[in-house]
Parts: structure tokens; C-alpha cells; sequence
């Protein structure tokens, strides 16, 4: 078992400036990360693997709602708008999901241009 070490003024001084200056760097880190992650700082690449991974999460978690057993009470029977205004929650929920909005936007603007040209061909 060690004995606890007391530290003089100038050592406990230089011991916060090192912790200060670890957490100035871990900080330049976090932000240069989120930069990274952002979407304009992606290749086309990784655009399209987020797309269709982001498409396939949300059409696989539409099927979930789809099929979900929702309980009302009687009462709210009578308010017809409460079932659906808990399945748009729900949808709303599936999409608040880190950039889902973008990846599936791109998604559905790929798939009108996909659209328009076999419209032109046929």
C-alpha cells in the first residue's frame, strides 16, 4: 500500500497546467471529430453507404410502426385524431435520428430522378 505524496505549490500549479492542457486538447479533438462528421466533410462515397443505410433503417423501422400494437382507452376512441396523431409522433421519432432527415432526403430526390428518366424512356 503506497503513502499518499504531498505536493508543493509549484508541483500541484504544474500538475493543473498538464490536466489543463489535456483537456485543451481533448477539446480540439471532439470539435475537429464533429467537423469530420459533418455532412458537407463527406466523400460520395460515404454519402451514399450513409444513404442507403439511413434508407434502410428507416423503411425497416416504418414496418415496425406499421404493425405495432397500439392500446387506447375507450374514452379516446371517440377522439378519432389521437391514433394518429401517436403514429406521426412515431415517424417524427424514426427521422429526429442523427441526419436521417438529409440521408433520406437524398434518398427520395435520387429516387425522382430515377422516376423521371423512365418516364422519358417509356
Amino acid at each position: 500500500m503506497t503513502t499518499p505524496v504531498l505536493l508543493t505549490k509549484m508541483e500541484l500549479d504544474a500538475e493543473h497546467k498538464r490536466i489543463n492542457d489535456i483537456n485543451t486538447d481533448l477539446d480540439s479533438l471532439l470539435e475537429k471529430r464533429s467537423q469530420i462528421d459533418t455532412f458537407q466533410n463527406i466523400s460520395i462515397k460515404a454519402l451514399l453507404a450513409n444513404t442507403s443505410n439511413a434508407t434502410i433503417d428507416v423503411f425497416k423501422e416504418l414496418v415496425e410502426i406499421g404493425f405495432k400494437k397500439r392500446n387506447f382507452k375507450y374514452q379516446e376512441k371517440f377522439n378519432w385524431w389521437k391514433r394518429y396523431s401517436a403514429i406521426g409522433a412515431d415517424i417524427h421519432d424514426i427521422f429526429k435520428v442523427k441526419n436521417r432527415y438529409i440521408y433520406f432526403g437524398f434518398f427520395l430526390i435520387l429516387l425522382a430522378f430515377l422516376l423521371n428518366f423512365l418516364d422519358m424512356l417509356g
